[in-house]
This record gives C-alpha cells, structure tokens and sequence, in this order.
C-alpha cells in the first residue's frame, strides 16, 4: 500500500476536528503529512488561530442549519474535485451527516476513507414516521460507503458496531470500536476537592434537545426542591438550531419557570472550570449517543456520574461503581440518584475515585490516539508521531464564576449565553 501523504477531515462541525477529535488533527498537523479539514459550519475570523495547529481549514457551502439546494450541489462538487484529485490521500468523515454528504464520492473514486459513528443520533433514535424513512435511506448509504474494499468503520460503543453487523450487514473486521474520544488529564485534571458553595450543584452537560433527557432533568430538580433537597441543576448546553427536535427558547423558558433552582448557563467553550464548580453530574439521555464526551470529561476531573442505561452511557458507567445508572424517561428514578450523591459524601467519593481511575486505564487521548491511528494504519504507512503519555497533573486554574444575575424582563439569548437568578 502507498504510504498516506495527505489527509482530509470531513465534518459537520469544526468542533469535531478541532475539540472531539482535534488529538488526531493535530497529530497529523504536527507531522509532514498535509493535513486539511473541510466542515460545514462558518469559521470565526479568529478560528484558525484556535484550531489543530498545522491543519488547514475550508468552509464547505452547505449548512445544515439553513440548508439551501444550491449549497449542496456546491458542497458535493467540491467533495467530488477532491477525490478525483488527491489519489494517495486519506479521508477521515465524522458524523452521519457528512457521510451522507461525501460517502458516495469517496467510494465511487475507490479512496482511502475511515468512517466514524460517533452515535445514530436522532434518525435510529426516533420512532417518527419521518425518521423511520429517512433510516431506510441511511442504512442503503451505509452499506454502499462501508462495504468498499478500501473503506473502515470506527464505532464509539460495542453496541453500534454490533448494529452494523446484524442490520446493516457490514463485515464486522471492517468495523474497530474505539471508545469515545477521550480527554487530556493536563486538560481536565483530578479535582481533588469540591468547591464550597451554599447549595450543591448538579451539572447538565447536554445539548437542549428532548431526547437528551432535558426535560427529565427538569422535572427531577422540581421533585429535588419539592423534598427540600439543596440544590442548582445548571444546563452547559446550547439549542440545536439544526435538528428538527431541538426545545425551542419559549418552550424552554416555561420549563424554567416550573422549576426555581433550574439555571441555564449556555454553552460553554471551556467547561473544566464548570465541572470544577459542580458536585454531581448528571447526563439524562435516551439520545442515540456514541460515547458521551461529557462523561469522559467528568470521569476525568473526578465528577460524581448520574446517567441513564441506554447505549453509549452504560458503555462507560456501570451501576454503583464507577456512576449511578436509571432507566431512560425516569424523573423520579433521576431524582432518587442524584439525592444520594448530595447527600451521601462517602458514596460520591468512591464512585468518583473509581470513574477517574476507568478513565486513566480507557480513555485519555493518547491512549484514544494509538487506537486511532492502529486503525488508520491498515489503509496505508502513516508518518505520525505518537505523543508519550503525560503524568496526571494538579488543576492550576481558577475557579468558576457563579452565574450572573438575570433580571426580570431582560433581553437573553438561551444556547449562546443564558444567565438567570442567582
């Protein structure tokens, strides 16, 4: 096989290439392989500065927030050009999405190419009629993209590569699971202690969308407050402009008002200070996750874990060791959990030990790294350098601020920037 002397990463948003994925980008950026990365979400003047040193990026037309038939025909031209052209190249294509977008032209070129699931998302998920239709025609693009002689699958979960097998019909040696995309210790480091605060803290660190369990959390904080348990269940998480079952502001804002000790912090670029502020997290999801990066990260900083038994969650969190785990669609069960971490110390500490010890031995990025890259390595001879595994370090940073106060009647913005009663 011809060694790899280029790589292009397709993605829908940049965050997969510079932030889930960006240990793999910059490994690549750093090394004499031409590295680029083609997203179909807008670039910020300041994002290359930001992003996987070494990788080059390029805004591809289409987005899906406001997808526009012209887009797309441009988006697959551009796709199209690119495999006719780069023969010896290596193409990385994260998400559903933008296999959908650029799978076809990649086999119909017999290129190199790595699909990763990083979870079905909502067309497996939904029972919709909508969804149910557009599975059928996801699961013929999968079997006619995975199935090429040149092309792997990497899942996130044991799970959806089991699915790939039975329904999609995938030879399973095509199909490597790799867990998640972990997290770097000197990033997200063992938080020895919990900030003192008043009221505890339950962070949500989800995208605000029904099938992440938003509403579930919800109510479990109004049953919380109702049995006089102290607390602030914080939501780190944004609205998904671009999926159909994305909870908009109002409805949203009437969730809020039922529930006073629910605050709406917005996403947050940089949320290791959140997870050091916190004192449970909680992940309510029936989503078809591939492996919560939410969870690695609290794994990681030594986070107390209540989340659901559904497939990506229990791919990680086993019940009373490492997490507490409920059934899906459960506020009361939700609630009962979350009790017993604020008020149980010495439970909350094992299982925090525990989870932070899992996430040493699984899912740091270098170990996510070596992984990747053993997968990569079967379509060709990489020239990549393998970072040396980096001993834990102590959190230098300083500690989150509170959530500023909303007044009434103010303008805000839920999924940029929410702040409400302090």
């Amino acid at each position: 096989m011809k060694p790899v002397d280029e790589i292009f990463f397709l993605a829908n948003w940049s965050r997969m290439v510079t932030y889930d994925f960006g240990h793999v980008a910059t490994a690549f950026g750093r090394s004499p392989t031409r590295a680029t990365a083609l997203v179909t979400d807008e670039l910020e003047p300041e994002f290359e500065r930001t992003a996987a040193p070494g990788v080059a990026f390029e805004a591809l037309p289409f987005r899906r927030r406001r997808p526009r038939l012209m887009d797309l025909l441009r988006t697959l031209g551009r796709v199209h050009r690119l495999a006719a052209e780069h023969k010896n190249a290596l193409f990385v294509v994260f998400t559903v999405h933008a296999i959908l977008l650029c799978g076809a032209p990649l086999r119909l070129y017999r290129r190199r190419t790595v699909y990763f699931i990083t979870g079905m998302g909502t067309v497996f998920g939904s029972d919709d009629l909508r969804f149910r239709l557009a599975r059928l025609v996801v699961t013929c693009m999968f079997r006619y993209c995975f199935s090429a002689s040149n092309a792997l699958v990497v899942t996130q979960n044991t799970e959806d590569l089991e699915i790939l097998v039975r329904e999609v019909g995938i030879a399973r040696e095509k199909i490597t699971c790799v867990p998640g995309c972990g997290a770097d210790p000197e990033e997200f480091p063992f938080f020895k202690h919990f900030v003192p605060k008043p009221r505890k803290v339950i962070l949500v660190p989800a995208r605000i969308l029904p099938d992440k369990g938003i509403p579930e959390a919800i109510a479990a904080s109004s049953l919380l407050t109702r049995r006089g348990v102290q607390h602030e269940m914080w939501f780190s998480g944004g609205i998904d402009y671009g999926n159909p079952r994305a909870i908009g502001e109002d409805e949203l804002r009437a969730m809020a008002q039922k529930s006073p000790d629910v605050r709406f912090i917005g996403w947050q670029e940089h949320i290791r200070p959140v997870l050091e502020q916190c004192d449970v997290v909680c992940y309510p999801t029936f989503y078809r996750e591939g492996l919560p990066k939410a969870l690695v990260e609290a794994s990681a900083c030594g986070r107390p874990i209540v989340t659901t038994d559904t497939i990506g969650p229990r791919e990680i969190v086993r019940h009373e060791h490492n997490g507490l785990v409920v059934p899906v669609r459960d506020p009361a069960a939700l609630a009962d959990a979350l009790e017993r971490l604020l008020r149980d110390d010495a439970l909350a500490e094992r299982l925090r030990h525990n989870a932070y010890q899992e996430f040493l031995a699984r899912h740091t990025r270098v170990n996510n790294l070596r992984q990747t890259l053993r997968v990569f390595e079967q379509l060709g001879p990489l020239r990549v350098d393998v970072p040396p595994l980096a001993a834990p370090t102590q959190p230098t940073s300083p500690p989150a601020a509170h959530p500023a106060v909303l007044a009434a009647g103010n303008p805000d913005t839920i999924g940029v920037y929410w702040p409400t009663q302090g």
